[in-house]
């Protein structure tokens, strides 16, 4: 597992990884979110698919974490 501390991380992973746990994708407001706050981190697997991400500042979003 690698994690990175404000590292590469798309809208449409971040939508893939909260749909796998049965969330709404809300990928549109990603663009935003990421450009706003100023911490977050991301968890990749051995092949870099992203399995992790939390947003550690307030970004005016709803607080989301999930590991799969």
């Amino acid at each position: 597992m690698i994690i990175e501390k404000n590292g590469d991380v798309s809208p449409k992973e971040i939508a893939d990884i909260r749909e796998s746990v049965g969330w709404g994708r809300n990928e549109e407001a990603y663009p935003e979110v990421l450009k706003r706050h100023s911490a977050y981190f991301t968890s990749r697997n051995s092949a870099g698919k992203l399995i992790g991400y939390v947003s550690v500042l307030s970004d005016e979003v709803p607080m989301r974490l999930f590991w799969i």
